[in-house]
Formats: structure tokens, C-alpha cells, sequence
């Protein structure tokens, strides 16, 4: 993974080698981290996976690594969680269009802790390199709103 972010950084095109730098050090909003995508350990190798029904981005594919050092938290959990644990669940505008959270989220929900990093790589849109990894976060894929409804919808879990 670190091999394919150096080659993003070493790029000739300018927004690819600004993108690669993004990549690196701890995420701060959504699902958050301590550590970056370059802490993980160069033979650490992440298993491809297809993400669950509308929570995959068509062109792309899905690595999973087991990262227990990165010290990841969750910023959104499963619909089917919060509808069992009778989280009351709303529906606001986000930054990205319509989404669920809960409201007035009690202490267990609040940012649970995670060992799963989800890896996404997809064609590179400047044509340098044949594939690039578009982003990264803690834990499983989730579906948004803009789908239909399922198990897997994202409810996020606080306000970042």
C-alpha cells in the first residue's frame, strides 16, 4: 500500500501528488484514527472483499486490513445496530445529501473502537498511474441514503 501512495506522491501531476499527501497521518472527521494509512506495516496485506449491496462505488475495489495499532473509531454503525439497541434515529441534510444519525446518542454508540481499515482504490481520473487508492477509512462499508434502505445504511454516531 505505502509503495502505490509513493508512487502517487513522486507523480509529475500536481492534484495526484496533493491527493497522496492526504492519505497519509490520522483521519479527524467521520470514522477517526490515531495513525495513518502509511503506518500500516508494509507486509500487513489487505484482502479483496465486495463491499454490501449500494455501499460499493462501481469501478473500484475494496482491501481489508486488520490494523490493531491504527487505533480506529467509528463514526456511523449499521442501521440494523441502532435499530436493535432502539437508538432513536433521525434524518438530517449532510455535508454529503441526506443522512441518518442518532440522536442524543448514548455513551456505547459514541465512536466505537475498530481494527478494520477499509482500503479503496479506483482508476486514476489524470491518467498517470493505472490505479490509485481514492480513500480510506476505519471499518466496513456502509451504504448511504442515496440507495435504497438496508441493513447496512450508515447511522452516524455524532456530529463530526
Amino acid at each position: 500500500m505505502q509503495t502505490l501512495i509513493d508512487r502517487m506522491a513522486g507523480s509529475s501531476n500536481a492534484e495526484l501528488a496533493r491527493h497522496a499527501g492526504t492519505l497519509k497521518g490520522p483521519r479527524t472527521r467521520g470514522s477517526t484514527s490515531q495513525k495513518g494509512l502509511d503506518s500500516v506495516p508494509g507486509d500487513c496485506e489487505g484482502q479483496e472483499f465486495q463491499p454490501p449491496n449500494g455501499a460499493g462505488i462501481p469501478g473500484c475495489r475494496y482491501l481489508r486490513f486488520y490494523t490493531p495499532d491504527i487505533g480506529g473509531r467509528l463514526g456511523a454503525v449499521p442501521l440494523s445496530l441502532a435499530l436493535e439497541r432502539e437508538w432513536a434515529v433521525r434524518l438530517r441534510s449532510g455535508k454529503h445529501g441526506y443522512e441518518l444519525f442518532v440522536d442524543r446518542c448514548p455513551s456505547e454508540a459514541a465512536m466505537p473502537e475498530t481494527s478494520t481499515l477499509t482500503v479503496i482504490l479506483g482508476p486514476d481520473e489524470t491518467g498517470t498511474l493505472p490505479e490509485v487508492v481514492w480513500t480510506w477509512h476505519p471499518g466496513e462499508p456502509l451504504s448511504s441514503l442515496k440507495g435504497p434502505v438496508s441493513d447496512s445504511t450508515a447511522v452516524k454516531t455524532h456530529n463530526g
